[in-house]
């Protein structure tokens, strides 16, 4: 897994591009731009949406932290848990409470990514996915969680109803990163649901922030 961070994302690109940039993506992918709650690009993907968004958290100390955020709705049939991160990502997959460690039997992958879940077979079942394995290991931020909030500041979820979620820090405007990205959803809500994990159903969740 090559360290592209420092080339791929920018921490301090001009802001005042953003909704061309997003108007762009849109116009690569088929998807829709939207400005209602805020400059947002979605992909409908079979009856699940892709969304994407940009997401400044203000800080007391006057230092505005910049994220990327996509995240896709689904309905969860059996309540399974998963998260995938890099392994320097550690101090965030540790809030998993219940979630044990696991390997594919991937050593490429084992090596660079803690996987955490609550159903062994499920996760080695869902990472044998060739396509997945390939994205994840083309750069060294990527992340994916199954989780069922987003935080009290963000959108609540009734039992359920669950979300596929990424999330960086700064923003990314790469265009074909963020292509990368979304075919990694796109696969990801597709492998689930042979799985018989994620419902092929609109989730009927709406994305309000």
């Amino acid at each position: 897994m090559d360290n592209m961070t420092h080339r791929l994302i920018s921490e301090f690109g001009d802001t005042s591009n953003i909704q061309d940039l997003f108007k762009q993506f849109a116009k690569e992918i088929r998807g829709k731009y939207s400005d209602t709650y805020g400059d947002r690009v979605s992909l409908k993907v079979k009856n699940w949406k892709i969304d994407l968004k940009f997401y400044v958290e203000n800080n007391r100390d006057s230092f505005n932290t910049r994220y990327t955020i996509i995240r896709a709705p689904f309905n969860n049939l059996n309540k399974f848990r998963c998260s995938i991160a890099p392994e320097n990502f550690s101090d965030k997959i540790e809030r998993f409470f219940g979630l044990k460690d696991i390997e594919t039997g991937h050593q490429q992958f084992d090596i660079a990514f803690r996987i955490k879940g609550n159903d062994k077979n499920n996760v080695k079942l869902f990472l044998d996915n060739t396509k997945i394995r390939s994205i994840f290991l083309k750069y060294d931020f990527l992340n994916l969680e199954i989780k069922d909030d987003e935080g009290w500041l963000g959108n609540h979820y009734p039992d359920n109803k669950d979300l596929l979620y990424f999330s960086t820090q700064n923003f990314i405007y790469d265009i074909d990163i963020l292509k990368d990205i979304f075919e990694l959803f796109t696969e990801s809500l597709i492998q689930l649901n042979k799985l018989g994990i994620v419902e092929d159903k609109d989730p009927d969740v709406p994305l309000l922030v």
